[in-house]
């Protein structure tokens, strides 16, 4: 199984995606593992940490994914069975960019450039599926109710049935940010009973 976060920062999810498996009584040596980040010192971080971890089949590169994806083959985004990521949330981005894509990523839309960088971040790593892929993303809440653009963008992966599950979480979880965030969950071969359905969880946790 090939196993993409493509903002994977210092890869603790890969590193703990290779841990599941083991847990699990598969087999971790029959993973890939690849990532790419955009900070340097971070991707040099990431490339020890698969080596003291035993990972032997991984590929880190650097770079901006949204503006230089290095994860590439033949010319195209290479597809893996799963992504699993947790881009910076509501970051900047310049979305003239969006119409001279070479890869095609924003087919449910162009996110707005200030502050809504997010819909970028995922239709990315929705481009990255193969066929029968699947996604678990972490995002801020504010993906889910903002409004212009980004309804449109929603509207439209809600029409392709990709989105699987919504599992908001509590606010102060992550690491750095108080923002409440959610796990989006997307999936491109959907079951036949869960098609044109969202599963939709709420946690309350009181810090």
């Amino acid at each position: 199984m090939s196993i993409c976060d493509p903002t994977c920062g210092s890869g603790g999810m890969l590193i703990e995606s290779r841990k599941y498996v083991e847990r699990h009584g598969g087999k971790p040596r029959n993973l890939l593992l690849e990532g790419q980040d955009s900070n340097y010192a971070t991707v040099g971080m990431c490339k020890m940490n698969m080596i003291l971890h035993n990972v032997s089949d991984f590929k880190i590169e650097h770079g901006d994914i949204l503006t230089n994806p290095k994860l590439v083959e033949g010319g195209r985004l290479k597809r893996y069975d799963r992504v699993i990521a947790n881009f910076p949330f509501s970051m900047d981005w310049d979305n003239k960019i969006a119409s001279k894509d070479p890869y095609n990523r924003l087919r449910f839309g162009a996110p707005p450039s200030k502050d809504k960088a997010d819909f970028a971040f995922i239709q990315h790593m929705f481009s990255c599926l193969n066929e029968k892929g699947q996604a678990a993303i972490i995002c801020s809440q504010g993906v889910l109710f903002r409004g212009n653009e980004e309804a449109k963008i929603r509207e439209n992966m809600i029409k392709e049935d990709i989105i699987e599950g919504v599992i908001a979480v509590p606010h102060k979880l992550f690491y750095g940010t108080g923002i409440p965030g959610f796990v989006l969950i997307l999936n491109k071969n959907k079951p036949q009973k869960r098609k044109n359905k969202i599963i939709l969880i709420s946690t309350i946790y009181y810090f």
